[in-house]
């Protein structure tokens, strides 16, 4: 089962950074392969992102990338890049919605 971004506030598409796979990354506007395969190597290796200022951590991630990215923190203490409106696959109705990592 693929996971999709959730929606969040006023309908934003959200794809949470902890938990999204390259392919769910690449769907973020101005995401690069190489970038998402990076962000998902640290969370693996390194830790899981406490703030957005972390993502500055993964190699290659540039600090003009990083506002391009727009990273964000939820109320719950997400970490998300919202996707471009009109930016839906079909299957995305079918799919459960991804989840927060447990904090516990």
């Amino acid at each position: 089962m693929i996971a999709q971004g959730h929606e969040g506030g006023l309908g934003e598409l959200k794809v949470p950074l902890n938990i999204a796979d390259v392919d769910q990354l690449l769907r973020i506007e101005g995401m690069t392969e190489e970038l998402a395969e990076a962000i998902v190597e640290y969370r693996e290796n390194t830790a899981y992102f406490d703030k957005p200022e972390d993502l500055l951590n993964v190699s290659g991630m540039t600090q003009e990338k990083y506002e391009e990215l727009n990273p964000q923190i939820g109320m719950e203490g997400d970490i998300y890049c919202v996707r471009p409106e009109g930016d839906e696959d079909e299957d995305d109705e079918e799919e459960e919605p991804l989840l927060s990592p447990s904090k516990c």
